[in-house]
């Protein structure tokens, strides 16, 4: 069949004759389907198939035959570009299916964020309330007055910290955010996590 031969990249059948039918499908048990539905049915139509052509490219095609006197006769469609264009298809909406599911995911990480943020709040909000409230007793010696009054200063220093972290995680999505290298005293910001986390 020249359609067949031009579709499988061959110009002259003589390239082909002696080969077997089978060494242009990639799967054995394909060829063997084939030949069992014709075997069994002396047909096959609208048969969806898959070639490898002569330059070892896949080639899609839809195979309508008919057996007559032990003669096969029938016409090929060659439907490339149909399944390039599923397959396009296939990898947008796998595509669109990614980008759903990091969607899905960002917003289920942010809901665990604030989730957490607004707990780790509520500490150094409680412990200036609390302290604060202890500054009031009329009773209160001075070495009290200033340990409690150091909490009070390091859980507002940890309160700004947080709603700075958070500032800057919208800034961070926003695109926005810009670093800035600082020192450190190593004992302050142990005594800092030390509060925060007691």
């Amino acid at each position: 069949n020249s359609s067949l031969l031009e579709l499988l990249g061959y110009s002259d059948i003589k390239d082909v004759l002696g080969k077997s039918f089978k060494i242009f499908f990639p799967e054995q048990n394909e060829f063997n389907s084939l030949i069992e539905i014709l075997e069994e049915n002396k047909k096959v139509y609208n048969y969806e198939v898959e070639f490898i052509g002569n330059s070892g490219k896949r080639i899609w095609a839809i195979l309508n035959l008919l057996i007559n006197n032990g003669q096969i006769s029938g016409f090929i469609i060659d439907i490339n570009e149909r399944k390039a264009a599923e397959e396009k298809e296939k990898n947008y909406q796998e595509a669109l299916k990614a980008m759903k599911e990091s969607a899905e995911e960002s917003d289920r990480e942010k809901s665990v964020f604030l989730s957490n943020i607004s707990h780790d709040i509520k500490n150094p909000l409680n412990a200036i309330t609390g302290f604060s409230s202890l500054l009031n007793d009329p009773y209160l010696t001075k070495e009290k007055s200033r340990e409690y009054h150091f909490h009070i200063i390091q859980n507002t220093k940890l309160l700004s910290s947080l709603i700075n972290n958070i500032l800057d995680l919208s800034r961070f999505e926003a695109s926005k955010i810009q670093l800035h290298e600082s020192k450190c005293k190593l004992n302050v910001l142990m005594d800092e996590l030390l509060v925060e986390f007691e």
